[in-house]
């Protein structure tokens, strides 16, 4: 099923990293007065699905406030995938 929504963040509009009682994490995207929350499904890889969906969020999140703001933030750390590590000449993110 698809569902598409436009939420445009308010003046209090923030993200919070959220621990459930069972030992899950989570994701809140308060965006004043809409709450979203992503969480990981209940599947075995339901875990690792949503760090990946939440890596690709902070990427493609850092790329849109550049272009909004681009003077908002000197000196930012690559984030970069283990098949993005040869263009920079390197073994790779986080490699031993």
């Amino acid at each position: 099923m698809r569902f598409d929504v436009v939420c445009v963040p308010g003046s209090a509009a923030s993200a919070k990293f959220l621990r459930f009682a069972a030992g899950n994490v989570g994701l809140r995207l308060l965006l004043d007065p809409v709450e979203v929350t992503l969480h990981p499904a209940l599947s075995q890889n339901g875990e690792r699905e949503l760090a990946m969906f939440l890596r690709e969020l902070a990427r493609e999140a850092a790329a849109a406030a550049a272009v909004l703001d681009p003077d908002g933030e000197p000196n930012k750390h690559v984030l970069m995938l283990d098949d993005q590590a040869n263009r920079f000449g390197e073994s790779g993110p986080g490699a031993p």
